[in-house]
């Protein structure tokens, strides 16, 4: 694993294209750093301050985004597969021009440990992340039915979106 100088810590504003691939950047301050399509596999980015960074294309897969702060950030494109955002704030971010107000439910699937959030927009209404994907409830449901039909994960990620659904009903 790769380990970032304390002086490093604070590099917002930066243009990052960098290949940061299991870099431990634990708390670092990456506030409207630019991380266009950077290489971000597998990095520790607990509690990092990345409000306002743009993170279009990068490929988060696997990365620790425990307690990030990803406010207002842009992740159009970004790869979160396998990406841990328990406790991430996202309101404000940009997934694919779709600006999030609220993450209401982070669930795990079992049969892969997908993460599922489910999350408000600000134009209304709600969506699923789940890894990479961006769905709303139709198109995921659809998705089940279309790659994985009568199988465990199926019955497993049926449950879920009933579960996203409902809270996302009160």
């Amino acid at each position: 694993m790769t380990t970032v100088h304390p002086i490093a810590r604070d590099i917002s504003r930066a243009w990052l294209y960098a290949g940061l691939r299991g870099a431990d950047l634990t708390g670092a301050n990456l506030t409207g750093a630019n991380l266009t399509d950077a290489k971000l596999t597998g990095t520790n980015l607990t509690g990092a301050n990345l409000r306002g960074a743009d993170l279009t294309g990068a490929d988060l897969s696997g990365a620790d985004l425990t307690g990030a702060d990803l406010r207002s950030a842009y992740l159009t494109d970004a790869n979160l597969r396998g990406a841990d955002l328990t406790g991430a704030d996202l309101r404000g971010a940009d997934l694919r021009g779709e600006k999030i107000t609220r993450v209401f439910a982070r669930l795990d699937r079992e049969q892969d440990a997908c993460l599922f959030a489910g999350v408000g927009l600000e134009a209304g209404g709600y969506k699923i992340l789940a890894g990479c994907r961006w769905f709303d409830d139709a198109e995921f449901r659809a998705h089940v039915a279309a790659e994985y039909p009568d199988t465990d994960k199926a019955v497993e990620t049926l449950a879920l979106l009933d579960f996203i659904a409902a809270r996302a009903a009160r």
